[in-house]
């Protein structure tokens, strides 16, 4: 089980490997995580699926559980396959890291946690603004 720290906007995350990851999207991740962590709708969501978690960490596997069940509910992934949230883990991590986090990634979250207008504006304008620059 992997979690997240909550770490605040601009700052770096470790890797589990001791090396730090070149984030290209720290502000589009913090923010992520920010709504996720203190929107009590979206924590709840996450929370469903994880075995362990701290006050202020997000756990990557409960997050994971939520996206691959918004896939299954599309029906982009078929139902039969049931290690889907654990195939979703480096995606999660990497989205939740700031290192990688596509345009489809970002709409999956959104759909998946449901996010207001006023969260999908926020989100949208960070990391249109971090892709210009990436």
């Amino acid at each position: 089980m992997t979690v997240i720290d909550a770490a605040p906007a601009g700052t770096s995350t470790t890797m589990s490997a001791g090396r730090q990851a070149a984030e290209v999207y720290p502000r589009t991740a913090a923010l992520l995580r920010e709504i996720l962590l203190q929107d009590l709708r979206c924590r709840r969501r996450w929370l469903r699926h994880a075995r362990r978690t701290g006050a202020r960490q997000l756990n990557q596997a409960g997050v994971a559980w939520v996206l691959a069940l918004e896939l299954w509910d599309r029906g982009e992934m078929p139902e039969s396959r049931r290690a889907l949230p654990r195939s979703l883990k480096d995606r999660t991590s990497r989205a939740l890291n700031g290192r990688l986090i596509s345009a489809s990634t970002l709409t999956l979250f959104v759909d998946a946690f449901e996010l207001s207008d006023e969260q999908q504006q926020r989100l949208y304008a960070v990391w249109e603004a971090e892709s210009a620059r990436a």
